[in-house]
């Protein structure tokens, strides 16, 4: 969006961690995932982040441990966010493509430049791939849960999730508790119970 002077762009942090350290899961204060964010916040200042965005980011040594001691990962999400706004500055027409839908618009990173092809005469923008990688990690199987919609092939029903999403819990806390689970994963789960609530009318039978 251009607004006067300014231009707002839409970025997605999580699509910059998994380009710098191959990882979506870098919030709370497990030791996993304070490992994940060190190793994002070590590739913003080296060669991989040059690589996959054509820069990289100075900071001192207090700032970079700043990023790794937040569990929540605000200030790491600000940086990656920051990242993919620069980038965006560098490309033409701030790296949106012909092809984005004006009204869904795009999120702007160079992973969604080039995306696997989408089926002829179908549009593809970065909200419906967003979705349909989400949606990818709900599987179902008859040898788990009774061939309930699951969470990549692990013992957690979507309905559990939804149930404790709608129960007050907060995703952290969710991830907290299981330590299995990922962002992404309830992610997942609202997206595929959205995708199920989509009813174009109801027809009256009486």
């Amino acid at each position: 969006m251009n607004d006067g002077d300014r231009v707002i762009v839409e970025a997605y942090p999580a699509l910059a961690a998994q380009a710098l350290a191959d990882t979506r899961n870098y919030k709370n204060d497990q030791q996993s995932k304070v490992e994940a964010r060190r190793r994002i916040a070590g590739s913003l200042t080296g060669e991989r982040c040059e690589e996959k965005y054509g820069l990289v980011v100075r900071m001192d040594s207090k700032v970079r441990q700043g990023l790794v001691d937040d569990p929540q990962g605000d200030l790491l999400d600000a940086v990656l966010c920051a990242l993919q706004a620069a980038w965006s500055s560098l490309q033409p027409d701030y790296g949106v493509p012909e092809t984005c839908d004006q009204l869904e618009g795009w999120i702007v990173d160079p992973a969604l430049l080039d995306p696997p092809r989408p089926a002829a005469g179908r549009s593809r923008n970065s909200a419906q791939f967003l979705e349909s990688e989400l949606l990818a990690r709900i599987s179902m199987s008859p040898s788990i849960c009774h061939g309930r919609p699951c969470i990549r092939g692990l013992r957690y029903p979507v309905e559990m999730i939804l149930e404790l999403l709608s129960s007050g819990m907060s995703s952290e806390e969710i991830l907290e508790d299981y330590e299995d689970l990922e962002q992404e994963d309830i992610l997942a789960a609202l997206a595929f119970a959205a995708r199920l609530s989509r009813v174009k009318r109801l027809h009256a039978t009486a």
